[in-house]
């Protein structure tokens, strides 16, 4: 990536960031003994593979990759800070996915992360899209708070014996 970051680029992050969450709930998924479990990791495994073609649709369908600054040099930091924590973050699951967990609680509290570091960088990147795919994000970021939900609910679930 260069210095300046544009709506395509920022797609091509997203499309990233949901393909590492695909690797990474297919490989807790082979590695899952309890079957509910093994279900959960399934469902997010798809989830993640449909949001990367979501944004694979949007990048084919945008015509226009201008960046939009409001105040010069603002953008720019930012989502620098974003792209950065991403590729710390890819690195990390490529670990996990090598190693794996513990324990199927320490899987999942790296799931909840996962998915609360997708939703703050969806919610930055709202800024910059276009009404339309303002409105898709937004239902994808609804779909990743679900997950949250879904994660926490197992990790009860996990805690009280499953």
């Amino acid at each position: 990536m260069g210095n300046a970051f544009n709506p395509c680029e920022i797609l091509e992050i997203a499309i990233g960031i949901e393909e590492n969450g695909r690797r990474a709930y297919e490989s807790f998924e082979e590695k899952a003994k309890d079957p509910k479990t093994k279900e959960m990791w399934a469902y997010l495994r798809a989830q993640e593979a449909e949001h990367k073609k979501t944004f694979q649709d949007m990048l084919d369908e945008r015509r226009n990759c201008e960046v939009q600054e409001f105040v010069p040099g603002e953008y720019e930091g930012y989502l620098q800070a974003i792209a950065s924590d991403y590729i710390f973050t890819s690195k990390i699951i490529e670990e996990k996915i090598k190693k794996g967990f513990s324990s199927e609680l320490e899987a999942i509290d790296f799931g909840i992360q996962m998915e609360k570091d997708s939703i703050l960088a969806y919610s930055a990147f709202a800024e910059v899209l276009n009404n339309k795919e303002q409105a898709v994000l937004s239902k994808v970021i609804t779909q990743e708070r679900e997950h949250l939900i879904k994660f926490t609910e197992f990790k009860t679930y996990l805690k009280k014996g499953g």
